[in-house]
């Protein structure tokens, strides 16, 4: 790398590298320690191939993926996957072949999951659901575009698992009770409306007879 790429490459990870360590966390199960391993090792193999990479966000973000899908793949005996229908085409002018292979190896990994884990990603893999948001609505959280990083608010104080595409179920509360009060939820990326799924909880957390939801593959 010659001086104009590496002053390219430390003004790029001065500028991004909060965004990227975030979407790290979140593909570690919000481990901040394993986060910031995955993110070093995402950059030291784009750091090799800078001067050739044309979108750099989106390339590192790629890394983090597969990286953190391959460790997940290491954790279980490769089994073969069924799919029900064919990896959707890409955007033109992208590499279709390499992201319908990315998203082969998601779905692989996904059906070996962890809930946590499984929470994080959406089974095609192109959105990652994240923290607590709070700007829109008083109870909101981020969903992040897995190739550009960009945040898209939704309902929802918490989210819990993937129900869809663009829906996902959460816990929320309704305006002015506290925040051990809650019920369960659907909620859908472009909606500022919520579909009730449960009653209420009673109790705080760790009070006896609170009851918690449990979540099963489809």
């Amino acid at each position: 790398m010659d001086a104009e790429g590496l002053e390219s490459f430390r003004d790029f990870v001065d500028s991004r590298s909060s965004a990227l360590l975030k979407t790290a966390v979140l593909l570690c199960g919000g481990d901040r320690h394993a986060g910031e391993d995955l993110l070093q090792s995402a950059l030291v193999k784009a750091a090799g191939r800078w001067q050739r990479i044309e979108e750099p966000e989106a390339y590192v973000r790629r890394i983090l993926y597969r990286q953190q899908v391959s460790r997940w793949r290491l954790k279980w005996p490769r089994q073969e996957v069924s799919v029900a229908e064919p990896p959707e085409a890409g955007p033109a002018g992208t590499d279709t072949a390499a992201a319908a292979e990315l998203r082969l190896v998601m779905r692989e990994a996904l059906s070996r999951l962890t809930a946590r884990q499984r929470t994080v990603l959406v089974p095609s893999g192109r959105s990652v659901a994240g923290d607590f948001a709070g700007e829109k609505w008083p109870t909101s959280s981020w969903v992040l575009d897995a190739d550009t990083g960009r945040k898209t608010e939704v309902r929802g104080q918490q989210l819990l698992a993937w129900a869809g595409e663009k829906s996902l179920v959460a816990w929320d509360i309704t305006p002015g009770s506290n925040e051990f009060h809650q019920r369960l939820v659907l909620v859908t990326l472009g909606s500022d409306k919520e579909v009730p799924l449960s009653g209420f909880r009673k109790g705080n957390d760790g009070d006896a007879g609170r009851w918690e939801p449990v979540f099963a593959a489809r």
